[in-house]
């Protein structure tokens, strides 16, 4: 008779927390422990690859738009720009700003650098002087214009155009039309030099103004030129046809040529302030340093009349005129798309690279009526 032994339980697995023979909350080397797992993601690599298309091609794409609409834009302000042609400084709007008489007090902004060029980009930056000549012109030849008051915001700028300003500004007074100034935040050196004439100057107690006199700025790049091994070779038709060049220093007489034109734009800066004001030269030069004055210290040395705004410019233009029945108008010249384009943005940055315009344009050397700090 066969006997029968019974096979012994096979051992249930010990579960974290469970204990063993011993009773000990151990796991034994031999038995088997059941961890949860966690569920798999499937992805293929086709999926990945096509996500990874998808965001490169996204991020490409927002790129290229946005290099073809500011090509675009560039593109079309320069086709569409007439700025260059005599017209476009030509154009004057005349806008009623008070009263409805038929005599005109106009009101002439200067604003910003004054400089001569007529590019869209002046045109966007500083007051130039062709414009601004316009409108002095206009209301010159206008009949019912009977004053004219400049509101005045300006540091300056080159010799040449803040000239041709004040020869304008003289010519209103020999055609008997009053002229009264008013000064905002800055009436200084050149912003200064066409206000000299006027019958009457108002500025704020706070105006920054003065700044008599002339700078030229001539930069000298000969040791970074050094440094990077960059060599420049002048042919030249005599020792001094390359004055003033940026890779090298000045010499002596270099410098003293440069004194002269300088010493001349400044004699003639204080004989227009001396007849303006109705003083004698020297006393005009003891306070023809190149500093500024505050509005304030201005009216004290004789340099401002008043201190006021601009309402009590205009009412001075009426008194002076003796009209009490007018209307107040500014001029003001279309502006197109190209210069809101350049007001919008004039520092552009393409592809990383910053392109500063205006200091772009500045770079060239010029005596100018200008206070500056850089």
């Amino acid at each position: 008779m066969d006997t029968i032994i019974p096979k012994p339980p096979a051992p249930s697995p010990l579960t974290p927390g469970s204990q063993n023979n011993n009773g000990n909350n151990e796991v034994g080397k031999n038995q088997a422990v059941d961890v949860p797992k966690l569920p798999k993601i499937k992805k293929s690599a086709g999926e990945f690859g096509k996500a990874f298309k998808w965001g490169s091609g996204l991020s490409f794409g927002c790129f290229i738009f946005i290099f073809f609409a500011v090509s675009f834009i560039v593109i079309f302000s320069v086709l569409t720009d007439n700025s260059n042609e005599p017209e476009s400084t030509n154009k004057i709007v005349e806008t009623q700003t008070e009263g409805t008489g038929r005599d005109k007090i106009v009101v002439i902004n200067i604003a910003g650098e004054i400089i001569e060029s007529s590019s869209a980009l002046d045109m966007s930056n500083g007051a130039v002087s062709a414009i601004i000549s316009n409108e002095l012109k206009k209301a010159h030849e206008d009949k019912n214009v009977k004053a004219v008051v400049l509101s005045v915001n300006s540091p300056g700028g080159g010799v040449n155009p803040s000239f041709e300003i004040y020869k304008w500004v003289k010519a209103l007074k020999l055609n008997n039309k009053p002229v009264v100034v008013s000064m905002g935040d800055m009436a200084a050196s050149g912003g200064y030099l066409v206000a000299a004439p006027a019958d009457k100057i108002y500025a704020l107690p706070t105006t920054w103004t003065g700044s008599i006199g002339v700078i030229m700025s001539l930069p000298n790049y000969e040791g970074l030129f050094e440094k990077i091994g960059y060599k420049e070779i002048i042919i030249k038709s005599g020792k001094l046809k390359d004055m003033g060049s940026s890779s090298r220093a000045l010499t002596d007489e270099e410098k003293a040529l440069f004194q002269n034109m300088i010493n001349d734009a400044y004699d003639q800066f204080v004989t227009i302030v001396a007849e303006g004001r109705g003083k004698d030269k020297p006393s005009i030069q003891k306070i023809a340093d190149g500093r500024i004055y505050s509005g304030k210290q201005a009216k004290e040395n004789g340099l401002v009349d008043e201190l006021g705004g601009l309402d009590d410019a205009i009412k001075e233009a009426a008194k002076l005129s003796q009209i009490t029945d007018y209307t107040v108008v500014e001029y003001s010249r279309p502006v197109s798309l190209s210069e809101k384009f350049l007001q919008f943005k004039t520092n552009i940055n393409l592809l990383g690279v910053n392109l500063d315009l205006k200091k772009a344009q500045d770079a060239k050397p010029s005596l100018k009526y200008q206070w500056s700090i850089n």
